[in-house]
């Protein structure tokens, strides 16, 4: 066959015609003294399915090629035509007669060569590979994926690791700053031991967050705690480095205002979230304003729920104000939705708003709204004052005290403070206290002589025998025994599942004095006499 017909020559020159017919691809011919390029397909255009431009001469053939690739495959194929070989192939990016690019996999192969040995003609068959390689992709991005979802495995034990750790120095830190509260007598002393609680409370918070991010935190059932107003301007502290220097931000709070019924982390997360609402309305210069204060009466409706609400002491408001654009009232309407953002892409995930809601709800609050355009927004947050400790004292909460005389108590935890922390405590409340630091030996000292205890409290993570194998072993050798167990991460026990394991209840670490005596009300046999002091 020649460049400048399509019949053949031979009849070995017509089967060849024939078998490249049935190949899978497109096959051309490329004549390198006439610099002609034609297809050699069954009719006179390839097929639709997969089409390049039809070339002409060698230079369209490139120009086919996308053009970050061109040059280094003409460099290629002049290396291939000069350097004596048979065959050659690679893979580009072609266009196609509708513009698009698509991979191809070029085989060329020399069929005639001059006297001198020069290459003169070429068969070039080309493959289409988009498929390929959009399969190709796809498992990139899920071997990406799969490493992604191992790194955060794995950050998760590392995280689950540490919150173990810090959670067993949280838990020696809280239990004696309790027992040195019970026994100060010093009023400056006690509110020192406050602080000192406090403080030990956010860090146990913090780490409950970390817990949630390893998957083997707390339940996020909110607790009825106390967390202080002093948190705001705080946070806000933390966040002044990450506002522009031109942005003016002011807060202003009532004194002695009382603590609000809400954990401490979740306090900074509204902060966080409307501080950081307030920076984007107002960009690099404006003005944001924090207001702490008592309500002071009136109605509204809540801006998120639609509840009407009658406004006055029994809220403590917060109230982040800016002087941006404002909002249009169809805007106001949607701006607690999930994913609805008004901010560029790139710029938010429209969470913040739709996080705000979902926390001050969950607290039994309320969130509400003024904005006009052009004269900026305010959101005011009502959240339900809590009783702080003292003011829990002073109004005659009862502290729970137990008379255990006569009972006997093991205790195993691998953490020195921990046991002396139980102990000092237990034993002020009359009951024999064994502590173990080896769950091995814990099990032995059982073994020796099991009607000897009355209650069981362990720790989850420990070298050895785990809380729940140490669960069994005992039960094994009394069913009726009562074990506490305690952990502050444990990817095999929490409070869902405690029970089905043997264990009469869980305890999140670090345990307050109240939970544990509270549990030892519940879970101690009727002869221990368990009271309660004004």
């Amino acid at each position: 066959m020649t460049a400048g017909t399509s019949e053949p020559r031979t009849a070995a020159d017509f089967e060849l015609l024939q078998l490249l017919k049935m190949l899978a691809g497109t096959l051309w011919e490329v004549d390198l003294a006439l610099d002609a390029v034609r297809f050699l397909g069954a009719g006179r255009e390839p097929p639709q399915d997969f089409a390049p431009e039809s070339p002409r001469k060698l230079a369209d053939l490139f120009n086919l090629i996308q053009d970050d690739t061109r040059e280094a495959a003409r460099a290629e194929f002049e290396a291939f035509v000069g350097g004596g070989a048979d065959s050659h192939s690679s893979e580009y990016r072609l266009r196609q007669v509708d513009g698009s690019h698509r991979w191809t996999y070029m085989r060329m192969r020399v069929v005639e060569r001059d006297a001198s040995g020069q290459p003169q003609r070429l068969l070039c068959l080309l493959t289409d590979r988009e498929l390929s390689h959009q399969r190709e992709e796809e498992r990139s991005r899920l071997e990406a994926q799969l490493r992604h979802v191992q790194k955060l495995d794995a950050l998760g034990q590392l995280t689950g690791g540490i919150a173990h750790d810090f959670n067993n120095i949280l838990a020696s830190v809280l239990g004696y700053a309790e027992l040195g509260l019970l026994e100060s007598g010093s009023p400056q002393g006690q509110e020192y031991f406050r602080e000192v609680v406090r403080a030990g409370e956010r860090g146990r918070d913090l780490i409950a967050k970390l817990l949630s991010f390893s998957r083997a935190g707390v339940d996020g059932t909110q607790q009825e705690v106390a967390t202080s107003l002093a948190v705001v301007p705080d946070t806000l502290r933390m966040l002044r480095p990450m506002l522009p220097s031109t942005l003016t931000l002011e807060v202003d709070a009532t004194p002695a205002l009382p603590d609000v019924q809400m954990d401490a982390s979740a306090l900074q997360q509204l902060v966080l979230n409307l501080a950081i609402n307030a920076r984007d309305a107002v960009g690099e210069n404006g003005l944001i304003s924090v207001q702490i204060r008592r309500g002071e009466g009136g109605s509204a409706s809540c801006a998120s729920c639609g509840a009407s609400l009658e406004l006055g002491p029994e809220w403590i408001e917060i109230a982040v104000a800016d002087d941006g654009s404002g909002m249009t009232a169809e805007t106001q309407s949607r701006i607690f939705d999930p994913f609805f953002s008004t901010k560029e892409v790139g710029r938010g995930s429209g969470l913040g708003l739709s996080v705000v809601h979902s926390i001050v709800h969950e607290h039994g609050g309320h969130v509400l709204l003024a904005s006009d355009p052009g004269s900026g927004s305010r959101f005011t947050l009502l959240l339900r004052p809590g009783l702080s400790e003292s003011e829990r004292t002073e109004d005659g909460e009862q502290r729970l005290t137990i008379d255990g005389a006569g009972r006997r108590l093991m205790v195993v935890d691998d953490d020195p403070a921990i046991c002396n922390f139980m102990r000092t405590l237990l034993e002020q409340c009359h009951l024999e206290v064994d502590v173990q630091d080896d769950s091995d030996a814990a099990l032995d000292h059982f073994e020796s002589d099991p009607e000897r205890y009355d209650l069981v409290i362990t720790d989850q993570s420990m070298p050895g025998l785990s809380g729940v194998e140490l669960a069994d072993e005992l039960l094994a050798l009394r069913p009726d025994l009562p074990i506490l167990v305690c952990s502050g991460f444990s990817e095999f026990v929490d409070a869902g599942n405690a029970r089905e394991l043997g264990f009469s209840a869980f305890l999140q670490k670090p345990v307050s004095v109240r939970e544990l005596l509270e549990a030892l009300v519940r879970y101690l046999p009727p002869q221990a006499h368990c009271s309660t002091d004004a």
